[in-house]
C-alpha cells in the first residue's frame, strides 16, 4: 500500500469525516457517564451495575477518554494555518471568536442555565432568582459544558497567532517525513508533562471546567497540529506506518492495558492512585495513556485516508452539522435519558439506545431549527 498524496490546500475529507466520528464518540461518552456513574455529567442516572457492565464501562470510558479530545484539537489544528495565512492575524481572530466564543457565550448564558432549570429543576420556582446569582457570583463561567472544547481552542488559537507574530516562520516550510521517533517522542513528552501537572490536578479535578490533567494531551496535539499541516506529514504518512499503528493502538493497546491491569491488582489502592500523585500506578498509567493516544491516533489518520477519502451527501450532512450536535447534544440527550428514567433496560442497553437517539435527534434539531435560524446560522 503507498501514500495517497495530495495538495496542502486541497479539502481533506476524511479529516472532515474523521471530525463528525469523534462528536459521535462525544455523545456516547456522556451517555455513557449517565449510566456507569463514572466521569461526570448533567445527569447521572442511580443504578447497580454487573461486574460486566462495570467492566464496559470502563473500557470503554477509559479508552475514548484516552485520546478522543486530544484527537479534535489536533484534527481542529489541521485548518488552523490555511486559514491563519488566508486571513491575517486580525481576521483570523475575529472570525474564530464568532465561530467559537459567540457560541460558548451562548451555551453558558441560556443552553446551559435553562437545560438545569427545564430538565433538572435547579432553581425550583425561583429561576429569575438563581439566574441571577449564577450571573452575579459568576458560576456561568464554570457553565461551558463540552463547550469548553471551543473556549480552550480559542485560546490555543490566540497563542498561536501571538507565536506568528513573534517567530514568522516560511509561510510554506520543507515537508518533513513522519518518522516512529516522532510518535515516540510525542507520547514521551505527553506521558511526562501529564504526569506532573497529575501531581496538582489529578484526574477528577478540573479548574473553570477544564480538565486540567488532560491538557498536556491537547496542547501537544494541537501543536503537532500545526506542524503536521505546515510540514505535509499527512501526505507523507505512509500506510504502513499508519496501519502498523493502527494494530498497536487497537489489539497492542489492549493487551497492554490487560498486563496495566494486572500489574495495578497488585497494588493496594492502585484505582485511585492512578488518578495523579507522585506514585508508581499513575506513572503506569499515563505511560499506558499516552501510547495508546499516538498510536490509535496516527492508526485513525491511515485508517479513514484509506478507506474513507470522501464527501457524498450524507458526509457532507454530518460534517456541515457537527458542530452543532456538538453544542446542542447535552439538552437532548438529557431529555431523552430522562424519558427513559422507567425503562427497565439493562444499563448498557440503555446507553447504547439514548447515545443512538441523541445522536439522530441532535442532528434534526441543528438541520432543522439551528441552522435555520438567521442569528446561528453563522456560527453553528
Amino acid at each position: 500500500m503507498q501514500t495517497t498524496t495530495q495538495p496542502t490546500a486541497a479539502r481533506l475529507d476524511y479529516i472532515d469525516n474523521l471530525r463528525w466520528t469523534i462528536i459521535f464518540l462525544v455523545v456516547a461518552v456522556h451517555s455513557g457517564c449517565t449510566y456507569s456513574g463514572m466521569g461526570s455529567w448533567y445527569h447521572m442516572e442511580p443504578t447497580t451495575l454487573s461486574i460486566a457492565a462495570r467492566f464496559f464501562f470502563m473500557l470503554f470510558l477509559t479508552f475514548c477518554q484516552g485520546f478522543f479530545m486530544g484527537f479534535l484539537f489536533f484534527v481542529s489544528a489541521l485548518f488552523v494555518p490555511g486559514s491563519y495565512d488566508r486571513k491575517g492575524p486580525a481576521k483570523f481572530l475575529r472570525d474564530r471568536f464568532i465561530r467559537l466564543g459567540i457560541p460558548s457565550l451562548l451555551y453558558m448564558l441560556v443552553v446551559h442555565p435553562l437545560t438545569g432549570q427545564l430538565l433538572l429543576h435547579w432553581w425550583g420556582s425561583d429561576f429569575a432568582h438563581g439566574y441571577l446569582r449564577f450571573i452575579t457570583h459568576l458560576r456561568f463561567l464554570s457553565a461551558t459544558g463540552p463547550m469548553w472544547f471551543a473556549v480552550a481552542l480559542f485560546f490555543f488559537d490566540v497563542a498561536y497567532v501571538c507565536w506568528k507574530q513573534l517567530r514568522p516562520g516560511p509561510a510554506s516550510p520543507a515537508p518533513i517525513q513522519p518518522k516512529w521517533r516522532h510518535i515516540w517522542i510525542t507520547g514521551a513528552v505527553i506521558a511526562v508533562l501529564a504526569f506532573l501537572i497529575r501531581t496538582v490536578q489529578p484526574i477528577g479535578t478540573n479548574v473553570l471546567n477544564m480538565q486540567l490533567c488532560f491538557f498536556a494531551q491537547y496542547v501537544i496535539l494541537f501543536a503537532l497540529g500545526i506542524v503536521a499541516r505546515r510540514r505535509r506529514w499527512l501526505e507523507q504518512l505512509t500506510d504502513k506506518m499508519a496501519f502498523t499503528a493502527l494494530g498497536l493502538g487497537t489489539v497492542g493497546a489492549l493487551v497492554a492495558w490487560a498486563a496495566m491491569a494486572a500489574i495495578l491488582h497488585t497494588i493496594p489502592n492502585s484505582f485511585h492512585l492512578v488518578a495523579g500523585g507522585w506514585n508508581l500506578p499513575a506513572a503506569i498509567f499515563v505511560l499506558w495513556e499516552s501510547f495508546y493516544c499516538v498510536t490509535i491516533c496516527t492508526g485513525l489518520l491511515g485508517l479513514y485516508r484509506h478507506f474513507y477519502n470522501r464527501r457524498g451527501p450524507v458526509e457532507a450532512f454530518l460534517s456541515d452539522n457537527a458542530f452543532g450536535v456538538y453544542f446542542i447534544h447535552p439538552p437532548v440527550l438529557i431529555g431523552i435519558t430522562l424519558l427513559m428514567t422507567s425503562w427497565a433496560w439493562p444499563p448498557v442497553a440503555k446507553f447504547a439506545f439514548a447515545a443512538a437517539a441523541a445522536i439522530l435527534a441532535s442532528y434534526a434539531v441543528t438541520s432543522l431549527v439551528l441552522r435555520r435560524t438567521p442569528l446561528l446560522r453563522r456560527v453553528l
